[in-house]
C-alpha cells in the first residue's frame, strides 16, 4: 500500500540493493576455514528447505545438525531460532538463510549482521 501511495505521487521506490552493495558481503568463503564436505551437504539441504519455506512465508533461516532440521525460524527473527537451534542440536549445527524468489528488495534485503553473528558463536 505504502508502494502504491508513493507510485502515486510520482516517487519510485528503488530496490536497495544497488545503494547497499558496497557494504555487503562478497559471494564465496568468509572465514579461517572452509565448511567440510558434511558441512557443505547441510549447508545445500538447509538452502533448499530455507528457500522452499521463504516463498510460503514461514521463515528465512534453518538450522541443521547431522541430516536433521532442528530449528526454524518463525515470528521470533532470526538470531532467536539460531540461538534455539544450537541449544537444541550442540555442537556441529549448521545455519543457512534463504529467500523467496518473489522477495521484495525495495523493502528489505535478508541479511546477517552482527548481532546474527554473535548468535552463531554463542551456539559454537
Amino acid at each position: 500500500m505504502v508502494v502504491t501511495t508513493l507510485e502515486g505521487m510520482g516517487i519510485d521506490v528503488l530496490d536497495q540493493r544497488g545503494f547497499l552493495a558496497p557494504s555487503m558481503a562478497p559471494p564465496g568463503v568468509l572465514t579461517v576455514r572452509a565448511p567440510t564436505e558434511p558441512e557443505w551437504a547441510e549447508i545445500r539441504s538447509g538452502a533448499t528447505l530455507a528457500r522452499h519455506l521463504a516463498e510460503h512465508g514461514i521463515g528465512q533461516t534453518v538450522v541443521r545438525c547431522f541430516g536433521v532440521t532442528v530449528a526454524v525460524e518463525a515470528i521470533e527473527g532470526t538470531d532467536e531460532a539460531i540461538r534455539r537451534g544450537a541449544r537444541l542440536s550442540g555442537p556441529g549445527a549448521v545455519v543457512v538463510k534463504g529467500v523467496a524468489r518473489s522477495h521484495d528488495y525495495r523493502f528489505d534485503i535478508p541479511a546477517i549482521g552482527p548481532t546474527t553473528v554473535d548468535a552463531m558463536a554463542e551456539g559454537a
